[in-house]
């Protein structure tokens, strides 16, 4: 009796560890007939939209099963971000930022982590420009130290724990270099509220990534040829330097932030500025996302990029380098940026307190752009 149960009982083991081989993932069949959810917290029209209605029309064939992508946009950032980060991890529902999802976590109503995202990879370059509008500053340089003319700045700024990441960036620089900038409030944002409010005369800087500096030429043809719009301050995140686009070449003359601020600045800055945004266009999934579907997108994003058509109509389309990093190493630069950022967390919120109380506080009630 004893060795007939020992017998059973080995013969239930091998049974047991034969099943995953016997229901492995398959992901033809998995993927095929679905609708995978592309989701950007960006308004339409802007670099990050354009890219990802991109690869909402082209990816689905590097996917076994080749699923039809459809696109959401749910701005704000941080609102889009909450919304997959309560989502299933089915690979149904997809996101691509137009930044470090980081920057979205230092806001008062993100509910994610992250480093608890899933991320199948980064694509484009890095560099990271400030550029102003119908300004005679040959760069940030000129600026520095003079009382007219006004960097004019538009965000969602409804309090300092909310105020969006590039209001605080800016005021940062403003109040280290001495800039004469006002700032003012607005109620949504993103390139296509960014240029109408330049058009309209009431914003003459912007800032942004790999998406709104290769994407200039394209959204405004010629602006930065003749040179209405100038990169007045390369910020590029760790010290490197941006890339020229299609319009603009002579990069060497832009100076790099690092070359402007002191050891102490630079530290905080390095914490508080680039680690939460030191990422381009990051695609993630939420949490839960099982690990065989995750491979899936990790795969189909490889196969992609290493495709000359794929690659080539990326920058044809948004003007962005095809460059990429692989998921498994964007998962741990998350997870490295989100311990940075959290060491100084606390003087963050002093930060952010400072700031808003020298431009923001002291403007009239009825004031939403500056005067």
């Amino acid at each position: 009796m004893k060795r007939y149960r020992i017998f059973v009982t080995s013969f239930l083991v091998l049974l047991l560890s034969s099943i995953p081989s016997a229901i492995a993932f398959d992901a033809e069949q998995y993927f095929k007939g679905k609708t995978i959810r592309f989701v950007t917290g960006s308004r339409p029209g802007g670099g990050t939209d354009t890219l990802l209605r991109y690869f909402a029309a082209n990816w689905g064939k590097f996917f076994p099963g080749n699923p039809r992508f459809v696109v959401s946009n749910m701005p704000p950032h941080v609102s889009a971000l909450n919304w997959v980060w309560r989502k299933e991890g089915d690979g149904l529902t997809a996101f691509m930022h137009s930044t470090g999802v980081l920057r979205e976590q230092a806001l008062a109503q993100a509910e994610f982590r992250t480093s608890q995202f899933k991320y199948a990879g980064d694509v484009g370059d890095r560099s990271y420009v400030l550029t102003g509008y119908d300004l005679p500053y040959k760069s940030i340089r000129d600026a520095m130290g003079s009382e007219k003319p006004k960097l004019r700045y538009l965000d969602m700024i409804p309090s300092a724990a909310d105020m969006h990441p590039h209001a605080l960036q800016l005021m940062l620089l403003a109040d280290w270099l001495d800039l004469p900038a006002e700032f003012g409030v607005i109620a949504e944002r993103g390139t296509s509220v960014f240029l109408l409010e330049m058009e309209r005369g009431n914003m003459n800087v912007v800032m942004g990534g790999a998406g709104r500096w290769f994407g200039w030429p394209k959204l405004r043809p010629g602006w930065l040829a003749e040179g209405s719009l100038r990169p007045l301050l390369d910020m590029t995140f760790f010290g490197r330097k941006m890339l020229p686009n299609a319009e603009f070449k002579d990069v060497e003359q832009v100076p790099h932030v690092y070359k402007l601020l002191n050891k102490d600045q630079r530290e905080i800055w390095t914490a508080l500025i680039e680690a939460p945004q030191s990422m381009n266009k990051p695609i993630v999934l939420p949490p839960g996302t099982r690990n065989e579907i995750l491979n899936v997108y990790r795969k189909a994003l490889e196969d992609a990029i290493n495709d000359e058509q794929f690659r080539s109509g990326i920058k044809r389309v948004t003007g962005i380098p095809p460059t990429w990093v692989r998921g498994e190493e964007l998962a741990k630069e998350a997870a490295e940026a989100e311990r940075l950022w959290s060491k100084y967390r606390e003087q963050e919120k002093e930060l952010r307190a400072e700031m808003y109380n020298k431009y923001i506080r002291q403007l009239p009630s009825q004031v939403s752009r500056p005067r």
